[in-house]
């Protein structure tokens, strides 16, 4: 068991799709990142929390850089008492012929 103000971010890779696990407190809650290619870089972003967004020169630093950015938005919610969005949303990828 985590302690009240522990926050723990752990990220699971399979193929191009990434799950950031966050640990709030006592219990684990999972977002899932989406990565887009910009002209400067890469943009990253987490569909269940749309707040969540950040930049970076390479996709490695784009998730550091999320990462960072679930920690802080985590700690700003609690300072101000909001509610963490924990979305039970599935997504999934639809494939088609272009």
């Amino acid at each position: 068991m985590l302690a009240q103000d522990t926050l723990q971010v752990l990220v699971y890779t399979k193929g191009e799709n990434i799950l950031l696990i966050v640990g709030i407190g006592a219990y684990m809650v999972g977002y899932t990142a989406r990565y887009v290619k910009t002209e400067h870089g890469y943009m990253g972003q987490l569909l269940e929390w749309p707040e969540v967004v950040t930049e970076g020169a390479d996709i490695e630093e784009c998730e550091r850089s999320l990462e960072d950015a679930i920690n802080e938005m985590v700690f700003a919610y609690r300072e101000q008492g909001k509610p963490i969005p924990v979305e039970h949303a599935l997504f999934q990828t639809i494939m088609v012929e272009v």
